[in-house]
């Protein structure tokens, strides 16, 4: 409401003739919400015009853009604004194109009403995220214990012929859940489809999509029934320009293939210079050329992923151990539409619940192992970031 009325305030001083908070009866027979309706005396007529005022927290999709487009046309105003104070996205920008749509955005906004008027207007921003939900649990303490129990036995015994013996006591059990995002986003997906019998095309599709991210990592995260993977932990220290590539290269590929994406060949070396460095290609040579191949896979279909609100139920209070996200939305946001050219519809935050288990060595030393409280599974890679967060 703040942000309306400092929207309000902005265009009278501008003369125009503002009526806040409205409800308008198209002509389909549908009653539209408005939050501003601008009217302006030109010479020959009264000028109107609607405004959607956004207080975002994440950029606005182009779902919001086709949504004003159909009011403007329902009610038979002259234009349309959407202002923001975040950003639009990508597709949202195109959709608007050649529309009588305007999109004021942040940066536009510092312009008209000041830097100090903006930071003002931040506190009461609406939060893109719905709800927060954790996972129903099947396992208990007991169980976790007598997993540590079994695990202490084992340790005890070494390997073979009693080699590498380690004595330890389970001193501990704690319950904690571990932050996921859980976003929905419309995704652009390239599929190859058959034109013939021995003819193929490629052809881009809008899909509808949901995917989990580590808000710790900011990784992508691929729920099984045996617990939590993280098959693509290369992803979030890429740059723009790398994810673009990797999203369009055969496994198999060239200097030129880069430079054919429209790269100059001083960038394609860069870039082939980082992928080398990242460990996500290797080279080989054929007479005179040199080749590459892939060594990772890139997620180009993240229909196929699944989330883990397909798989598990939800249930059961938030216990008080919260590990801290570290990934803002924002940078969820950014993720999706530089991985699929997608636009986010909505994120939530689901919590995966564990037991960490604390084991004292001989010397009075401590390690821990996050058991899965969902599945009953050692999850090492959650177990090493917990003990490197400590």
């Amino acid at each position: 409401m703040k942000f309306e009325l400092a929207l309000k305030k902005l265009f009278e001083s501008k003369n125009y003739r503002v009526n806040h908070n409205i409800k308008i009866r198209g002509r389909s027979g549908t009653e539209h919400q408005i939050d501003l309706l601008l009217e302006y005396e030109a010479p020959l007529h009264i000028s109107k015009m609607i405004v959607e005022a956004k207080n975002y927290e994440l950029p606005v999709n182009k779902d919001r853009i086709m949504k004003l487009i159909q009011i403007v046309e329902d009610v038979g105003t002259d234009r349309g604004i959407i202002i923001t104070t975040s950003k639009f996205t990508p597709s949202a920008l195109k959709t608007a194109r050649g529309r009588n749509i305007d999109l004021w955005d942040r940066t536009y906004l510092t312009k008209v009403l000041g830097e100090l008027e903006l930071a003002s207007l931040d506190e009461e921003k609406e939060q893109i995220v719905p709800s927060v939900s954790i996972i129903q649990t099947h396992f208990s303490v007991d169980d976790a214990k007598n997993y540590g129990e079994e695990k202490i036995k084992k340790l005890a015994k070494g390997g073979f012929l009693g080699v590498g013996k380690v004595f330890e006591s389970c001193v501990g059990v704690n319950q904690v859940v571990y932050p996921l995002f859980e976003v929905e986003a419309t995704v652009r997906i390239v599929e190859i489809e058959k034109t013939g019998l021995l003819s193929k095309r490629k052809v881009v599709k809008v899909k509808r999509i949901k995917v989990n991210f580590d808000a710790v990592s900011g990784e992508l995260v691929q729920p099984t029934f045996e617990g939590l993977t993280f098959p693509f932990p290369f992803l979030p220290n890429l740059k723009m320009e790398e994810v673009e590539v990797l999203r369009n290269l055969p496994s198999s590929f060239s200097l030129d293939t880069i430079v054919g994406l429209g790269f100059s060949t001083y960038k394609a070396r860069s870039i082939v210079r980082g992928f080398l460095g990242k460990g996500l290609i290797r080279a080989s040579k054929k007479g005179r050329h040199t080749y590459y191949n892939l060594n990772v896979s890139f997620p180009s279909n993240p229909v196929e992923l699944s989330t883990v609100s397909r798989l598990h139920e939800f249930g059961g209070e938030i216990p008080p151990n919260i590990i801290s996200s570290k990934i803002e939305a924002g940078a969820i946001v950014k993720a999706v539409e530089n991985y699929w050219q997608g636009d986010v519809v909505s994120i939530s935050t689901i919590y995966y619940p564990f037991f960490v288990i604390q084991f004292q060595k001989q010397d009075g030393s401590f390690r821990y192992e996050l058991f899965d409280a969902v599945t009953g599974n050692y999850n090492e890679t959650l177990s090493k970031r917990y003990i490197a967060s400590r």
